[in-house]
């Protein structure tokens, strides 16, 4: 809470995950520092599914980034899947 009010959250977060690969962050958030992490998190045989909070923002017309449901968004999950694969996001 105090780095949020000096402004530098994320250089305790980066700090922390020297010592830590995985943080809790808030009761809703986790941090991951591993690259094996995207893959186990977003990948496409993964059983996570975003959190309750995230239907509830998803407009009825939903972009292309900001999906909710995972068999109704397939098909923009395949149009994006090779620019978000591990090896283009390190």
């Amino acid at each position: 809470m105090l780095q949020c009010w000096r402004g530098n959250p994320s250089k305790q977060i980066h700090t922390a995950h020297e010592n830590h690969p995985i943080l809790r962050i808030d009761p809703d958030t986790i941090s991951f520092s591993t690259p094996s992490a995207i893959r186990a998190i977003y990948g496409h045989s993964t059983p996570c599914v975003k959190g309750f909070t995230s239907e509830h923002n998803v407009a009825e017309h939903s972009g292309l980034i900001g999906v909710a449901y995972k068999k109704k968004d397939a098909f923009k999950r395949r149009i994006l899947s090779n620019a978000l694969t591990t090896r283009n996001l390190k």
